[in-house]
């Protein structure tokens, strides 16, 4: 109990010293104090609100990470296991290949974020047995869904609407000679 106190001291002492010392990363870690005057001053809040933005989405990936591990009782769990991630990978390449960035900036993100619950709670209905659900039918039932996403990803990724636009991936469009077949076409290449 006693090192488990020690730990947790230090975390929460570590914290605000290494929140503080990123504002100052850069350049103005040679001066410090040159970023306190006005003409330096927008420099500062930006760097601020980036830190204080970093610093709230490490801690919700944190609290999300434990959750589902203390759901699993698998202190090895991660989002993959479960098919969240290849689900929001879906949603994200249908809002690409249904508008995408024609439709809004935030289209994709909104598609990975629904992908992303339909899949938890498909993966959650397909691992219920009566009324109960045990981790292990869960993790079964996540593996299942991810292979299952992954494929229809990878039908997504093929068709016509993404495939011009990640054939040519790398930088090289310029170069490259982009041709779409469509979708069911048994022609070859």
């Amino acid at each position: 109990m006693k090192r488990t106190n020690h730990t947790l001291l230090m975390i929460l002492w570590t914290c605000p010293v290494l929140l503080v010392a990123a504002l100052f990363l850069g350049t103005g870690w040679q001066n410090p104090l040159r970023l306190f005057t006005p003409e330096y001053h927008g420099i500062l809040l930006l760097r601020a609100w980036r830190v204080l933005l970093g610093t709230v989405c490490g801690a919700s990936l944190a609290v999300a990470g434990a959750t589902l591990q203390a759901i699993l009782r698998n202190p090895l769990a991660e989002p993959y296991i479960l098919g969240v991630s290849a689900g929001a990978g879906v949603g994200t390449a249908s809002a690409l290949a249904w508008g995408g960035m024609a439709m809004g900036a935030l289209i994709m993100p909104l598609g990975g974020f629904a992908g992303g619950l339909i899949s938890l709670f498909s993966v959650y209905l397909l691992a219920r047995v009566d009324t109960r659900t045990a981790p292990h039918t869960l993790i079964l039932a996540g593996v299942a869904w991810g292979a299952l996403c992954s494929s229809i990803l990878m039908f997504l990724y093929r068709a016509p609407p993404l495939k011009a636009c990640t054939q040519c991936h790398g930088g090289f469009s310029a170069i490259c000679k982009c041709t779409t077949r469509p979708l069911c076409s048994s022609s070859p290449r």
